[in-house]
């Protein structure tokens, strides 16, 4: 599976609509899986196509392995 990661600059705010995905929404719509990652390191699912078990889903989201993310 592909992984894309969004952040706040990938989208805008629309008048009447709320927060507004630059490039159009046909990426999220064309996506299999759309998991947002909290601040607390916790996750919600907005989307899972092919219904993933949660531990499916950690382990395409996190990787089997750990990770350490600098930015």
């Amino acid at each position: 599976m592909k992984n894309l990661i969004l952040t706040e600059d990938d989208f805008y705010y629309c008048p009447g609509q709320g927060s507004t995905l630059r490039g159009g929404s046909r990426r999220l719509y064309d996506a299999e899986l759309v998991v947002k990652i909290l601040r607390d390191g916790s996750y919600e699912i907005i989307k899972d196509r092919f219904g993933l078990s949660e531990s499916q889903i950690e382990s395409e989201v996190f990787g089997l392995d750990e990770r350490l993310l600098l930015m």
